[in-house]
């Protein structure tokens, strides 16, 4: 007992109080205290063991005897047994004092009352001292006929009360496999096949095989579920695999192998996915030290007949770094099983595909993988509850049932540290696995923010941090996955459009019905899906954004997908959908017009007039597109800077298919950016020109001169009045040499004028830092478009008020007043705008 001043003290306590002694260890040695110390904590399970069953039996006894009496059915009889626990059966109690709240009563009377351990303080000192001892390798060999004993008890059978034996014993292992194993020792280990019983014991303890035919039927000892709350899987799983881990440091596989033929890799899997949270965790972190055991043997490794060179082979076999190598590969299969498990996506994507998983091979369809992605997440954000992500997420009979703890983050925790402890972990592991590329593809898929923010944060680590990392893949599933968001986003947004622009018509609204309600509930969860992926787009870009700016390798990844080729084709496409689609609901109908298929010609002259760059401009402060379109214009702002974005070799088609066809200059890039500038809100604006500027202020060639020439006829579309019609480039010659003035009484759109504000602050911001582009500005007609300008704002501007009506109190600010001021401001704007512009195309 550890007494205060007025008790003895322990013999363990004087020992632990001298153990900086300098020849405590040899003193203690000689006396074969080491030896005994293993005896002591296998008395003290023992002990544990005949206190737990005494206590029951007096429990059921006491029970019976209350039946018999015909009185209560025991179940306040547990307080009375509770007392008995610490006197009773002749044993002494050490922990009287010790409520560290091991005594929850069970409040069902059928079952038994826990027990009070009565050894925590003598399991506690034993191990401390044997941990001591085992620091010095000298102990080793005197330990070895003892090792069965010591070795059995982490992953033996126990009650509740006995638990901390288990850990102490767990304590003493490690410390010895730290200290004093050598090579000699693990050769010994596997002739006794130790590694195969502790794996077995392990197995019966988390009920993966059948219990021995030793185990009591009436036993108290925790097997299971109970035995993984009470944390006795942690102790023996981490006993095991650190032991085996150990003897690898020392040139000697033979544990290793030792303990995969005893199925440990599928015990261990089978331990995580039924855990919870943070004894998974811990049971993860047991993945990286097996990964990490050394199993490339070059020859020099310990043998039988090394036992005798013992001394010259157990010093360190290799350094720090490469110690932290993933040699192991195998080990990471638990990684993937339990993320296949884990990732409903995955499953989802299993069960449309005959079981076939996703494939990240070179020629792999990655589009394909990337839509089927994100139609999962919209169909999982926008339907009920009860639908697709309902079903996706229930296996079927064949399919392994999901981890009982979320391990999503988990499994990354466990991938990054991997790829974060050795540079070649990376190569090693992604080349077999595709871990990140697998996590990338689901990216949508998740519902934890954080899980998002990790995956992003982990590409980031390795293309930034890890520079011999090939991260081409992940790069590739990253640009897919983001096309496919931005694809499958523009059309929910041109559906939105369209129906808002029904919705502001004479169609009659149905209100109060049960179809009307169910109507609005759809139209929630599609709005509410929308902007949580509109959110997650946005994550992708930063990312992405970010990745370009460092590693221009990023961009040519970009473009072998065909990001300037397809993927802007098929955006152009849904986004004049859209603007057709809203020009269509909302202009006014004519009395001759006919509902039948008779006016295909008239539909057909709508399309015409709306199509590319030939349509009449329709700016509007915002629409449903922006943010996805601001977010697609930043990224091709960087990567429109690679040498080779504007003659790229793009994919059309089925990638499945793939021929490679050069994009000429011209493409449907330019016709992209005009459309956003026509057609689309401020912010879509403002990040089109964003990318011309880009462009423009690297290029010294044709191309500046294409794209100059393109700003100059988006300048020239937005002079005309509303409804006037687009002035076409055969008589601009006309135009600026005519002297007739506009009407008074027109009208023009502001927001025309802002649009014409920006573009001509943007070419004054390149012509300041691109000299060439002064020469080609000048030749492409620009002085003639700021000429035409100032033609068109005459007669913009109503004539101000007289000083009398000025003074006049009954003479308020009317709403055209207001207007007036407003439309001045604007007109006083481009004048600035346009006189800067000419000034830094004069400047010599």
């Amino acid at each position: 007992t550890e007494g205060g001043s007025d008790r003895p003290t322990s013999d363990v306590d004087v020992l632990l109080a001298n153990a900086g002694c300098e020849r405590f260890v040899l003193r203690c040695v000689e006396n074969e205290l080491p030896p005994n110390l293993i005896h002591c904590l296998r008395l003290l399970r023992v002990l544990e063991l005949q206190h737990d069953h005494a206590v029951a039996m007096r429990f059921q006894r006491e029970r019976e005897r209350r039946r018999a009496e015909g009185g209560a059915d025991g179940s306040g009889s547990d307080a009375n047994y509770d007392d008995a626990d610490n006197d009773g059966g002749g044993n002494t109690n050490e922990d009287d004092h010790d409520d560290d709240g091991n005594t929850n009563e069970d409040d069902d009377s059928a079952s038994l009352p826990a027990t009070r351990p009565v050894s925590t303080r003598a399991a506690k000192k034993v191990s401390r001292l044997l941990c001591l001892l085992c620091a010095d390798a000298s102990v080793g060999e005197q330990l070895r006929p003892h090792l069965f004993g010591l070795l059995a008890l982490s992953g033996a059978s126990y009650p509740r009360s006995g638990v901390h034996i288990a850990t102490a014993a767990s304590d003493v292992i490690l410390a010895f496999a730290a200290s004093c194993l050598s090579a000699s020792l693990v050769w010994f280990l596997h002739d006794r096949k130790m590694i195969v019983h502790m794996t077995d014991d392990v197995k019966e303890l988390c009920s993966a095989a059948a219990p021995s035919a030793s185990a009591p039927s009436n036993s108290r000892c925790l097997y299971g579920p109970d035995a993984e709350e009470a944390g006795l899987w942690v102790v023996a799983l981490k006993t095991v695999v650190r032991l085996v881990a150990a003897s690898c440091r020392h040139r000697c596989d033979e544990l290793l192998r030792d303990y995969d033929a005893a199925g440990g890799y599928r015990v261990l899997a089978h331990a995580i996915a039924r855990s919870e949270g943070g004894r998974a965790a811990k049971l993860l972190e047991l993945v990286t030290a097996l990964a990490c055991c050394r199993t490339d043997g070059d020859g020099t490794g310990a043998g039988r007949g090394d036992e005798r060179d013992a001394d010259e082979l157990d010093g360190p076999s290799l350094d720090l770094a490469e110690a932290k190598v993933a040699t192991n590969a195998q080990a990471f299969e638990i990684v993937d099983e339990l993320m296949v498990r884990s990732v409903s996506l995955i499953r989802a994507y299993a069960e449309s595909n005959d079981g076939r998983r996703p494939e990240f091979r070179p020629r792999a369809d990655f589009a394909a993988m990337a839509r089927f992605s994100v139609d999962y997440a919209w169909d999982d954000l926008a339907s009920p509850s009860t639908s697709a992500s309902t079903s996706a997420s229930t296996s079927s009979p064949s399919s392994p049932e999901p981890p009982k703890a979320d391990l999503v983050s988990e499994l990354l925790v466990t991938t990054l540290q991997l790829y974060s402890d050795h540079a070649k972990n990376f190569d090693l592991i992604e080349s077999e696995y595709h871990t990140l590329s697998h996590y990338i593809l689901a990216f949508p898929s998740f519902s934890d923010v954080s899980v998002k923010v990790l995956t992003l944060k982990t590409l980031e680590y390795v293309c930034t941090g890890l520079a011999v990392a090939d991260s081409a893949v992940p790069l590739k599933v990253a640009t897919e996955v983001f096309a496919a968001m931005s694809e499958r986003l523009l059309k929910e947004a041109g559906k939105m459009a369209t129906v808002a622009a029904r919705e502001g018509g004479t169609e009659p609204k149905r209100e109060g019905t049960d179809d009307a309600n169910e109507e609005k509930e759809n139209d929630e969860r599609r709005e509410n899906a929308f902007r949580t992926m509109v959110q997650d787009a946005q994550l992708l870009c930063e990312t992405l954004v970010k990745l370009l700016e460092f590693d221009e390798r990023v961009g040519y990844v970009m473009l072998d997908c065909g990001f300037l080729g397809a993927k802007i084709d098929d955006m152009l496409d849904l986004i004049m959908t859209t603007v057709m689609g809203v020009y269509v609901s909302t202009r006014p109908r004519d009395e001759n017009d006919d509902d039948d298929e008779g006016n295909d010609e008239g539909k057909e002259k709508e399309e015409t007039a709306l199509d590319g760059e030939s349509a009449q401009p329709s700016p509007t402060v915002s629409t449903t597109m922006d943010e996805i379109y601001e977010c697609v214009c930043r990224v091709l702002k960087n990567v429109v800077l690679n040498p080779e974005a504007r003659a790229v070799h793009g994919e059309r088609g089925n990638n499945s298919m793939r021929t490679e066809q050069t994009i000429a200059p011209d493409s449907s890039l330019n016709t992209f950016l005009t459309v956003g500038v026509l057609h689309l809100g401020d912010k879509a604006s403002k990040a089109a020109l964003g990318v011309f500027e880009g462009m423009m202020s690297k290029n010294h060639d044709e191309l500046l001169r294409s794209d100059m020439a393109c700003i100059i006829d988006l300048i020239d579309k937005f002079d005309p009045a509303v409804g006037g019609s687009p002035t076409s480039s055969s008589n601009r010659e006309a135009d600026a040499s005519s002297s007739t003035v506009p009407n008074a009484d027109t009208k023009v759109d502001k927001l025309f004028i802002a649009r014409q504000n920006a573009m001509l602050d943007m070419l004054a911001n390149i012509l300041a830092t691109n000299e060439p582009a002064q020469e080609v500005f000048r030749s492409c007609g620009g002085f003639e478009c700021i000429v035409r300008i100032f033609f068109r704002l005459a007669g913009s501007i109503n004539a101000p008020k007289s000083d009398q009506q000025e003074n006049d109190p009954d003479n308020g600010d009317s709403p055209e007043d207001d207007e007036n001021k407003a439309m001045s401001s604007a007109v006083m704007k481009l004048l600035e705008s346009a006189f800067k512009l000419v000034a830094t195309a004069t400047r010599p």
